[in-house]
């Protein structure tokens, strides 16, 4: 009941519950139809990968076939045709389970599953109250946390791209910050810039202006990999955070961002329109960490801003990269 966000409530779940009650396994099913759940930790620095005991699903029918009797927790020996689903990394043989359903407003949206490896562990009716309770708490700790995740989700993302905003990015940036420096690897920053999208606006009009924001947010998207962050720093300038990642990975990825950018085409009444996108590069590796994150901060995203800056300057649809000596190259 004491937890913030969504990721401190399932490691509660999924970890410190499972050592206070001496469960063998435990996983959580959740209906995610929308996909919200998996955006709304994917927005923080614990995506839903992180959690394998999280099984997420569209839809949730073998759930009501679990539960066909009654929506009451089932207890009683595994039988891998009705229960494997549900303790999918499981390779030790087991013995007995509890099922427990999550229901909200006379809906099913999930179950907390246990599991032993001894059959007498989870008797048939053995402290279904106990079961009963638990699964009520747990369904209104997940829309309480749910609820306040999304309100905070919806502060942090960019209405009309649908990616992370400025206030989001420079949140997460001190975040991977501290965790690079803590962890020893390199994290890398992009800036991009759509080129002369003012002569877009002034030519197709705001409408098809907007577009092309939502679909350049949507470009970028695709060529990122899971664990990193895209953000609309502001008008048509975009940020983004790969993680784990050098010099050469990000040179990489920013010239397939470009590529993809300077492949699509937009058809208008006033006739096809074509964007390109110019780039600038900074690692950790081109700055020095300062005693604080706040100036370590400052420093990375000073060297992308002079990277895009020089791609411009240097004639645009280019990836322009930092390097610890001062330079600043066209990797190309």
């Amino acid at each position: 009941m004491r937890s913030e966000t969504m990721p401190e409530l399932l490691k509660t779940i999924l970890y410190e519950s499972r050592a206070e009650f001496g469960w063998d396994q435990i996983t959580l099913s959740l209906q995610d139809q929308e996909y919200e759940i998996h955006r709304l930790l994917d927005s923080t620095s614990s995506p839903s990968s992180e959690f394998p005991e999280l099984l997420l699903s569209e839809e949730i029918a073998h759930l009501d076939r679990i539960f066909e009797q009654g929506r009451r927790p089932t207890l009683g020996p595994y039988r891998a045709r009705q229960h494997a689903r549900l303790f999918p990394s499981v390779d030790q043989k087991l013995g007995s389970v509890a099922i427990l359903p999550l229901i909200s407003n006379r809906r099913l949206i999930g179950s907390l599953n246990l599991a032993s490896y001894h059959q007498e562990k989870f008797q048939p009716d053995a402290a279904t109250d106990f079961m009963e309770h638990l699964a009520a708490v747990l369904t209104v700790c997940l829309e309480m946390v749910g609820t306040r995740e999304k309100l905070r989700f919806i502060g942090l993302t960019d209405g009309l791209t649908g990616v992370n905003n400025r206030r989001f990015f420079d949140q997460r940036l001190h975040e991977e910050l501290e965790r690079a420096r803590r962890g020893g690897v390199s994290l890398a920053c992009l800036f991009i810039d759509l080129d002369h999208f003012k002569r877009i606006n002034d030519t197709f009009g705001h409408q098809i202006g907007d577009e092309v924001l939502r679909r350049a947010a949507q470009l970028i998207r695709e060529q990122l990999r899971s664990i990193d962050v895209v953000s609309r720093y502001g008008g048509e300038e975009f940020a983004v955070l790969l993680m784990q990642a050098d010099l050469e990975l990000a040179i990489e990825i920013a010239e397939r961002i470009r590529k993809s950018v300077e492949n699509w085409a937009y058809d208008t009444e006033e006739g096809d329109l074509q964007l390109t996108v110019s780039i600038g590069v900074a690692t950790t590796d081109c700055i020095n960490f300062s005693d604080t994150i706040e100036e370590t901060a400052h420093r990375l995203i000073h060297a992308a801003d002079q990277s895009v800056y020089r791609a411009k300057e240097s004639g645009r649809n280019r990836v322009i990269t930092c390097h610890a000596n001062g330079e600043y190259r066209n990797p190309a």
